[in-house]
């Protein structure tokens, strides 16, 4: 489906006007969607909430997930009347986009190159919580990447090489505060092996006097030796992780996450971010 189709559709679903289009197709554009790369993005517009839902992805790829049980629909974050975010309950409320070979982003042998991103607000904290994970939490079985909070509220990207088992990775060594909006985009440029975590940068916008922070990735989380991620077949969840048993589930607001194919420069991922807080009005 042509893009111009693409973001017509999410108007009939609530996009919020035509500027609001307008900024859809350029975080598009910016993301890769027309040379293939994005792999999903869910747009901020009213989802279905009935659990089997389909939650529907607005790249060119149409890897459309599924809401796994029903959410709330009468909070949230709005504008003018429309629901533009999921309320999830940090226990059986998430997304399922179903795996897909254009979801990973190793061979066993080397990685490549991948973004994610989403807008979030937690509740509580104090736990772990993901927010993009492809990863059942149980080694030796189908664990590739996470973007997560940590028990201590502290943001990481992780990422796995499952049969050693062993990760890389960076977090953000400073806590994040409760009940406030943030945008994030986590990028990692490919480069495997035992200094991965230094292709591994966040980039954070963060709504306590409206900053953008910039990369806040500041702190290496490793073990093991890594080599580089695995192609296994465990979906990818937003809002939890562990498809069969699912764990680690959000407490809060998401809205507008993302997986492309391609490692964000500081620039573009700067762009990405002043364009989906300007989409939700933050």
């Amino acid at each position: 489906m042509a893009m111009a189709d693409r973001l017509l559709l999410t108007a009939k679903g609530g996009a919020t006007t035509e500027c609001g289009s307008d900024r859809l197709r350029r975080l598009l554009i910016l993301l890769g969607d027309a040379d293939g790369d994005l792999r999903f993005m869910i747009p901020p517009f009213e989802q279905n909430p009935g659990a089997g839902a389909a939650v529907q992805d607005i790249s060119g790829r149409g890897l459309h997930g599924t809401n796994v049980t029903a959410y709330d629909l009468t909070s949230g974050h709005m504008i003018r009347g429309r629901m533009l975010s999921a309320v999830l309950n940090m226990d059986d409320e998430y997304w399922n986009i179903p795996d897909n070979p254009l979801l990973s982003f190793g061979t066993a042998l080397v990685d490549e190159p991948f973004s994610v991103g989403i807008a979030f607000k937690f509740d509580t904290g104090a736990a772990i919580e993901m927010l993009i994970a492809k990863d059942d939490n149980v080694a030796v079985t189908a664990r590739e990447y996470a973007l997560y909070l940590d028990a201590a509220n502290k943001i990481n990207m992780v990422l796995y090489d499952d049969s050693v088992p062993a990760s890389e990775g960076m977090l953000y060594n400073t806590a994040l505060v409760v009940d406030t909006w943030y945008v994030a985009i986590a990028t990692y440029n490919g480069v495997g092996g035992g200094d991965a975590e230094a292709g591994v940068h966040i980039y954070l916008w963060e709504g306590v006097g409206e900053t953008y922070l910039g990369d806040v990735a500041d702190t290496e989380v490793t073990a093991g030796v890594y080599l580089a991620m695995e192609d296994l077949a465990e979906p990818v969840l937003i809002g939890a992780r562990n498809a069969a048993a699912h764990a680690d589930e959000w407490g809060g607001e998401i809205c507008i996450p993302f997986l492309t194919a391609r490692e964000l420069s500081a620039a573009d991922a700067q762009k990405a971010i002043k364009i989906m807080v300007s989409l939700l009005e933050l």
